[in-house]
């Protein structure tokens, strides 16, 4: 995605991290960027689901897992990058979820 937007004319880094490590998260936005530019959007897509089936049945660990990398990673970016949004007075932030946080299957 990063090098579309750059072919358009855009400005994006691409920088992996995985939503299960807040450090890496908070990495994110810590790490000087190439041309100092700052965090305009935050969009919050990534997700895990290590069980497919009735809620009856899923594991506490299974449960667990999913809170803190579908629910919590999300806390963590926003506290990482709202600051300094709310400074500028300027930022969008994105959280995508599925329908199935409406409506079970």
């Amino acid at each position: 995605m990063a090098r579309a937007i750059v072919a358009r004319g855009g400005t994006a880094i691409a920088h992996a991290a995985s939503i299960s490590d807040g450090t890496a998260l908070q990495g994110l936005v810590d790490e000087p960027s190439p041309s100092g530019s700052r965090v305009d959007v935050l969009v919050c897509n990534a997700a895990v689901n290590p069980y497919f089936g009735p809620l009856l049945n899923i594991t506490d660990e299974a449960f667990d897992k999913i809170m803190a990398n579908n629910v919590r990673s999300n806390l963590w970016l926003c506290r990482a990058v709202i600051p300094g949004m709310a400074e500028r007075n300027d930022g969008s932030v994105i959280v995508i979820s599925s329908i199935a946080g409406s409506r079970g299957t």
